[in-house]
Formats: C-alpha cells, sequence, structure tokens
C-alpha cells in the first residue's frame, strides 16, 4: 500500500519533536483513515503533543520522542493496517489500539520496538500470524484478546519471555491446543493471565481441564473463557491465598458452585456457565470481596466486561440455568459488596428491606435479572447504584421508581433495566435526568403514549430496548440522532422498538452513518425503511456485518439484527414491491421446517442461515429463481437448540437498473 504524506506541521508546532515520530504518526493517521475517526482532535492541527492519545517525553538529543500511543476505544468508523513505519517511534513504551477496527496482520516491524512495556491490540480485526515479540526484553504486558488469527497453538516465543511477563490475556484468540505445562508452571512473574476459546467447529480448543497453576505464586487475576473448559471447577482455585478475582465466562465447567472460591479475596465471577449447580455457599458468609457475579442471562453482546447487554431481551438465545439460590441469604448484608449480581440464577423469596440493602451502603452495581424474587422494591435512591436491574422478575412495580428521578442518581446510572415488570402508564418526562445511561431497557411493559423528547438528552446510550409495549406516535428523528457518534454522543448499537404495533415513520436514512449500529429491530410496528439503494446496502451490512467496515470487532458475535419490517405504510402483508419472505412453518421447528419467499422478478436469490454468532451454517439456495411463489425446506441436522436467522437476498433488473432486496427473520429450533 502506498502512503502520500500530504502534512506539514503548522507555524505554531514545536520543532523540539523529533521528524521521525512525527512522520511515523502521519503515515499512522492516514493508514487507519484518522480523518474518519470519532474524535481527532489535534490531529494534523495542531502540535504532535496536542494530538488526542498522544504521549511524549522529555526532551532528549534528538528531541521530545512518543513514548504512549492509544487509539481511543471505538473510535475507527473504517477498517485499517497497522504501517512498517510504527517502529520509527523506537521510544515507544505503550501501544493501546483496544476495540477499534485495525485489521491486516500486525506488521513484523512491531517487533523492533526496543522499549515497549505495553501490547494491547485486542478486540481488533487482525489476522494471520504474530511476529515473534520475545526479542523485547521490556515487553511485560501483552493482550490480544478476540482476534481472528491464524489458528495455531499457544505462541512458543512466549516460553523466551516467562521470567518477564506479568500480564497476559490471549482469550479467543484461535488458540486451538491444550495449555503448555510451562505457561502453568514457569510463567512465575505473571499477575493477570486470560486464556481460553468460543470457536465452533474447532475439535480441541484451547484445553479442556484447567491445569494447575499454584506454581504461579503472583498470579492476581485469572480470566477463564469458553466452552471447552469442563469438568468440575478445580479445587486447587481455592489453594492460591494469592488469588484476588477470577472471572470463569461461557465455560462448560460442572457440578455445584464450589465454596472454596470463598477464599478469594476480591472479585468472584461466573457468566454463561449453564452447567453449573446448586446456591451460593454458605462458606461465602466469610467472603471478604467486593463483587460477587452469578449470571446465565440471555446477553446480546458476548463480553459484557465492555458493555452490558440489553436486559430483559428474549430475542437471543438464552442460557440455561440449573442454579437454585433460592431466598437471598440472612448474611448477604454482612458483606463489603459493591457488586452483587444474581441474573438467572434461581433467586426466590422477597426482596431485601431497604434496612437490609443500607447495610450495603457502597453496593454499586446490583442484578437481580430473571429471577422468580417477589415483594415490594424498597427505596434505593440512598445507594450509590450505577447499575440496576430488576428485568423479568415478580416484583410488584406498576410505575417507574421515584427515587430515581434525582440529579445525584443521574450524574451515576449507567445501566437501567426494567423490563418485563408490567409498568402502566407514559414513560416519565424525567427520564432525561438519567443522561449517564449506556443500557436503558424499558420493554415488555404497558407503556404508552410517545417517546418522550427528553430522551435526547440520553447521549450515552449505547442500547434502548422498548419492546413489547403500547407506544404510538412517529418515531422521533432524534432517535435516529442518538445512533451515529460524533464527539457529543457515544451513538447507539443496539435499538429495539419491535412489538409497538402503534409505531410509525420512515426510518431515517442518518442510520447509514451508524457505525456502531449491530442490533435493529422495529418488526411488528407500522415503521418502514426508505426504498433508497444506500439504505438497502446498509442494511445487507449490518445482517453480514462480520469483518467488515460497519461494525467494531468487539462485536463480531452479535452480527444479525432482525429487519422484518420492510413495508410500506397501509401495504398488506405482502409489500407492492412484491418481495416478500414469509416466517418459516413450523416455528418452533425440529427437525424440519419450510421457508416461504415472493418474488416479483426473476431474480439470483441466496437463502443462508445464520446462527446468533453471524455464522453461516446453512446455504439454502443459491441460484437464479423465476417471479412467483416458492418454498424451501430446511433441516436442522446436527445443529443445537437455539435461535438461528434466515435471510433472503434476491439481485434482479428493473427495466434498466440493478436492484437488490434483502430480508432476514429469526426461526426458533427445539430438540
Amino acid at each position: 500500500m502506498m502512503i502520500v504524506v500530504l502534512y506539514k506541521p503548522p507555524a505554531h508546532a514545536h520543532n523540539s519533536v523529533s521528524a521521525s515520530d512525527s512522520l511515523a504518526l502521519v503515515i499512522l493517521y492516514q493508514s487507519l483513515h484518522g480523518d474518519q475517526w470519532i474524535d481527532n482532535s489535534g490531529w494534523l492541527d495542531e502540535p504532535v503533543q496536542e494530538w488526542i492519545g498522544i504521549e511524549l517525553s522529555e526532551n532528549g538529543e534528538s528531541g521530545r520522542r512518543v513514548i504512549r500511543l492509544e487509539l481511543h476505544p471505538e473510535n475507527m468508523r473504517m477498517r485499517g493496517e497497522l504501517p512498517p513505519e510504527i517502529d520509527n517511534l523506537e521510544h515507544l513504551k505503550s501501544l493501546v489500539i483496544s476495540k477499534n477496527l485495525v485489521t491486516g496482520e500486525l506488521p513484523n516491524e512491531i517487533a523492533n520496538l526496543e522499549q515497549l512495556v505495553e501490547l494491547d491490540i485486542s478486540h481488533n480485526l487482525i489476522t494471520g500470524t504474530l511476529p515473534d515479540l520475545s526479542h523485547i526484553s521490556s515487553l511485560t504486558q501483552i493482550r490480544m484478546n478476540h482476534l481472528p488469527l491464524d489458528p495455531g497453538p499457544v505462541w512458543p516465543w512466549l516460553y523466551d519471555m516467562r521470567e518477564q511477563l506479568i500480564e497476559l490475556y490471549m482469550m479467543n484468540s484461535n488458540r486451538t491446543e491444550s495449555v503448555p505445562l510451562w505457561l502453568a508452571e514457569e510463567m512465575i512473574e505473571l499477575t493477570h493471565l486470560g486464556l481460553g476459546e468460543v470457536m465452533p467447529g474447532l475439535e480441541n480448543g484451547l484445553g479442556s481441564k484447567l491445569p494447575d497453576m499454584t506454581s504461579l505464586l503472583n498470579l492476581t487475576t485469572l480470566k477463564v473463557y469458553g466452552r471447552y473448559w469442563e469438568g468440575p471447577i478445580p479445587e486447587w482455585l481455592g489453594q492460591m491465598p494469592q488469588l484476588e478475582s477470577l472471572s470463569l465466562r461461557q465455560c462448560s465447567f460442572s457440578g455445584d458452585f464450589p465454596g472454596f472460591l470463598a477464599n478469594i479475596s476480591q472479585h468472584v465471577s461466573f457468566r454463561n456457565c449453564p452447567y453449573i449447580t446448586g446456591g451460593i455457599p454458605v462458606h461465602f458468609e466469610s467472603f471478604t470481596g467486593h463483587s460477587l457475579i452469578m449470571e446465565n442471562s440471555p446477553a446480546l453482546i458476548d463480553d459484557s466486561d465492555y458493555i452490558p447487554h440489553i436486559a430483559g431481551d428474549d430475542y437471543y438465545t438464552a442460557v440455561p440455568n440449573r442454579m437454585t439460590v433460592g431466598p437471598l441469604p440472612e448474611w448477604l448484608v454482612n458483606l463489603n459488596l459493591t457488586t452483587l449480581v444474581l441474573n438467572n440464577v434461581g433467586v426466590t423469596g422477597s426482596i431485601l428491606s431497604a434496612s437490609d440493602f443500607h447495610q450495603l451502603k457502597d453496593l454499586e452495581v446490583l442484578d437481580l435479572s430473571n429471577n422468580q424474587i417477589e415483594g415490594n422494591l424498597p427505596h434505593l435512591g440512598d445507594l450509590k447504584l450505577r447499575y440496576f436491574d430488576i428485568s423479568n422478575t415478580n416484583l410488584n412495580i406498576t410505575s417507574f421508581p421515584s427515587w430515581l428521578n434525582s440529579s445525584e442518581v443521574g450524574s451515576r446510572m449507567i445501566h437501567l433495566g426494567l423490563g418485563e415488570l408490567g409498568i402502566e402508564g407514559e414513560i416519565p418526562w424525567w427520564i432525561g435526568v438519567l443522561n449517564q445511561l449506556e443500557t436503558l431497557a424499558l420493554n415488555d411493559n404497558n407503556l404508552s403514549g410517545p417517546i418522550p423528547t427528553s430522551m435526547s438528552l440520553l447521549k450515552s446510550l449505547d442500547s434502548l430496548n422498548l419492546a413489547n409495549n403500547n407506544l404510538s406516535g412517529d418515531v422521533p428523528d432524534w432517535l435516529y440522532e442518538l445512533a451515529v457518534p460524533d464527539t457529543e454522543t457515544r451513538g447507539m448499537a443496539a435499538l429495539v422498538l419491535s412489538g409497538n404495533n402503534d409505531l410509525t415513520g420512515q426510518v431515517s436514512k442518518e442510520l447509514i452513518h451508524a457505525s456502531r449500529m449491530r442490533v435493529l429491530m422495529f418488526d411488528g410496528t407500522d415503521m418502514w425503511y426508505p426504498d433508497d439503494s444506500e439504505i438497502h446496502h446498509w442494511l445487507e451490512n449490518v445482517i453480514t456485518q462480520r469483518g467488515n467496515d460497519f461494525f467494531p470487532p468487539k462485536y463480531n458475535n452479535v452480527s444479525i439484527s432482525f429487519l422484518n419490517s420492510i413495508q410500506n405504510p397501509g401495504n398488506s402483508d405482502i409489500p407492492s414491491n412484491g418481495f416478500f419472505l414469509e416466517q418459516n412453518y413450523p416455528n418452533p421447528f425440529n427437525p424440519l421446517t419450510t421457508i416461504v419467499y415472493h418474488l416479483p422478478f426473476r431474480s439470483e436469490v441466496t437463502i443462508k442461515v445464520f446462527d446468533v454468532t453471524g455464522r453461516e451454517v446453512a446455504l439454502l439456495l443459491d441460484e437464479t429463481v423465476d417471479s412467483g411463489t416458492h418454498s424451501i425446506d430446511f433441516i436442522s441436522g446436527s445443529l443445537a437448540s437455539g435461535i438461528y436467522f434466515y435471510r433472503l437476498q434476491a439481485r434482479f433488473t428493473n427495466g434498466t437498473d440493478r436492484d437488490h432486496f434483502v430480508q432476514t427473520r429469526s426461526l426458533l429450533l427445539i430438540k
């Protein structure tokens, strides 16, 4: 790739910045399409020290040098590659580019950064193999999670770094063989370690039994990720007195949740480990930690450490629960918790009283959703809650809790889940007070009236779920504006409006600029999208987003948007243009279901089936089909139970113009 440098330092630039560093940064800016970044403050217009994400050293013989380069998460709108000129930043100590759209292979020249201490390339589209970094004697922190790298074993050159690395994360990076014993026994300086895979189709996966790591005497944080980890949770985890934090995610560990995990000093978490049984062991009465997370949630987002899922949403495969926590134990209020998450783990009985909650005075995260807990919700406004979710419980709630109407609560609340509670009336005008919200779930209630204008103040929204209410009126333009990221607005990644029969209006064309959008649902409304080629192209990329410019890679596992609402207003079930994909029948099904579709023109037709990770699991049709009504059968074969999506794409000639049509629906396989 040839890069033409068109940068001239501004007249007020400080000449003390190394020319080679300035040139390398400009090349990187152009290679990563910096002109399209959401925030590129200062770049190319101000002195280098004013460029956002850049930190410089003090003056040296060759001038000030770049020592830190950080690309803010989700800042890129277009894919781009790291240029080989990165090695001109020879004094660089920290390179942090996580959660962006960096693609291609990591340049071999990165191994020339002899002063590098920290490398974080997680959650990108980086492919191929990684260069040998073992010659960088200063490198102590490597984070390379969630990368579509070439499959292979744990990189052998890591063995040569066994006495220098203190932080190593390589979750979901296509490692296909067991963890080598040297990693579990000889990486003696490690304090932070992340292991694991969720890679459908790989026979081996990264291990199956978690190897004994008691030799790693400095290990304080361990994250284990992936369905290939199986068997009982190993007892040696309770024999590591220095271990402060343990996270198990999407693992196949089985058996009762063990009491010895109470020995971990700060943070115990398991998320979506469906074979774990039992409740909260009584051993946790002596738990000294601040965070207890037990969750089997129907999550929309694969890695909710970063952004929470859409609470209360049931459009995606739910994780089965085998936990039986039962009534909340009385001793729970004596713990020094800041985080308590008990989501879909069999909690029953009454919710704690206001006085009980006030003993948990430092509580910041409370999630009791998807349980059979009951009673009246106490006043919780005096707590420090920033994350609150009681969706899909049996609590007696018919209106919005009044304590939420507080500027103090609004200044800290980032997640509010009030779905499936039977709340009635209009969404209150004061909802705009909660202007720090990133996730708002009000789905499956009895809400009525228009979407209030005060919600336009929620500029930090990532996910908004208003599905299955009685909302009415035109969807306001400002709601679509909240989906488009800029320096003031985060940009929504998920917008769910389905099941509000009286919601109307044309979907705004502004959505083609919604670079973070991954879920758009408005089936069961009177909404429609315009017959516009740019919108059609955008929708097609929404559906097939895995690895394209429209989506941050951290959403690779949430790649299908549900787009049934394609009709123009006033039409019958089949749109006037004649294209239509019917709901499969029967649904749910096992093992066979029939899909019917309508074509007004002879068209080149493909029908594909995807799982909820966006992975294509079946190609049902790929041929030219005459106009008319047609059907095709889908046999599930060895597919597991769950929700899948089927997509019709038709390319046709209308007069002298070539055009195309796309529609997607969901189907449910129950074995």
